[in-house]
């Protein structure tokens, strides 16, 4: 093959000679860098195409430099790749390899746990020790429901633990007793409670570098159906006072008529009640919510709290002796059947029947929205027997 060569400039093109006698066109775009012969030879079929090709080559050299000649095919095809997908946002290659190096640098900070490590040490967290009140069961109960999770998961990575799959654990979890597991799936609600419990846990493992983000936050809400509350009739709350005296008589009246938490009112102390101020503080460190607050006294409240205050001591008896008085004062009442949290309900709904204020229920709750009173405080009761709730006094 004959070849006749053009002295010109960088790049030089060629007029080869086939052995067949057709002509074709090189340009030689090689450069030496460092040492080393990099770049490209292309061949072209007709003078001026030959020529457009060094053009461009001239300009590519002239914009970029000679670096952009030690690119192999690949590279710029990943170049213009690149490019094309930074395009719309108007952001340049130099911009997005500066995002991702920041990205790996990231990552290489981010301990790697497995699930199980990471289950230890929310439970024995100081902070969370001291919300449960060093209290076993508190321990526990946390424990066991973290079990399930950390008994699929256990020697996973917990950054590598995705929505998706936490999603498809949370959907195909079934009712287990005493470590056997029944076909049936839980209820919508326990279904929540584990995705609230597990919020916590990666909130934990976020905080502490573990992993990025929470991948709980993303996943599906559970849709909890709407079910009635139960609550204490007027005659019902009334016989309980009656057959009921001292601290669990106290018991009941504040729970009946000011609304506290079972726990709350357990925490209760003597001097936190004013009969004269008409209120009673529920102290940050006593709240479920952690937030100081007052509640007030309804007059028929003060009227039975009267011969029962005290000057200091706790307002209820031990939890073992106030779950056995209780107990009786039911039976004594012949109340056969007792509604879930039934004296805080009973409390809601005859206050927002009476008072038709659902913001001022809200802060004697201690809840920051009215949403909850709505979903799970409130029974529609009728305006009389709202009357007579109220007036139910010694």
């Amino acid at each position: 093959m004959a070849t006749r060569m053009k002295k010109q400039g960088w790049p030089l093109v060629a007029k080869e000679i086939k052995k067949d006698g057709t002509e074709r066109w090189r340009v030689d775009a090689r450069v030496r860098i460092n040492g080393k012969t990099t770049g490209q030879r292309r061949w072209y079929s007709t003078e001026a195409e030959a020529k457009e090709a060094a053009r461009q080559a001239r300009l590519s050299r002239e914009n970029d430099g000679l670096h952009v000649f030690s690119l192999d095919r690949r590279q710029m095809a990943e170049f213009e790749r690149a490019a094309e997908l930074l395009e719309p946002f108007g952001a340049k290659l130099g911009d997005a390899a500066a995002f991702y190096a920041r990205h790996l640098q990231e990552q290489e900070t981010i301990i790697q746990k497995p699930v199980t490590e990471i289950v230890e040490e929310f439970l024995e967290e100081p902070g969370r020790r001291a919300k449960g009140g060093n209290s076993k069961r508190y321990q526990e109960d946390l424990r066991s429901r973290l079990y399930r999770f950390w008994e699929d998961f256990g020697t996973k990575p917990i950054r590598e633990v995705t929505t998706r799959e936490l999603d498809e654990w949370l959907a195909d979890l079934v009712i287990t007793r005493n470590g056997k597991h029944f076909g049936e799936l839980v209820s919508p609600q326990t279904r929540m409670n584990y995705r609230r419990l597990l919020i916590v846990l990666f909130n934990y493992a976020v905080r502490n570098g573990y992993c990025e983000r929470n991948p709980v936050d993303l996943t599906v809400r559970p849709r909890l159906p709407e079910t009635e509350i139960g609550i204490l009739t007027p005659e019902q709350t009334e016989a309980l006072l009656e057959v009921s005296e001292g601290e669990i008589r106290a018991f009941l009246a504040i729970g009946a008529f000011a609304g506290l938490r079972r726990s709350e009112i357990e925490r209760l102390e003597w001097n936190e009640v004013d009969l004269e101020g008409r209120l009673i503080e529920v102290a940050a460190k006593k709240a479920k919510t952690a937030s100081r607050r007052f509640v007030r006294l309804s007059e028929n409240l003060v009227e039975w709290l009267d011969p029962l205050v005290k000057r200091s001591g706790m307002v209820c008896p031990s939890k073992e002796m106030l779950r056995k008085r209780l107990l009786v004062a039911r039976e004594d009442a012949r109340i056969t059947e007792w509604p879930n949290n039934a004296l805080r309900h009973s409390y809601a709904s005859y206050h927002l029947a009476k008072h038709r204020d659902a913001p001022a229920l809200a802060l004697e709750l201690g809840h920051t929205t009215t949403n909850l009173i709505f979903r799970h405080y409130r029974r529609l009761v009728r305006p009389e027997d709202a009357e007579k709730y109220w007036e139910i006094a010694p």
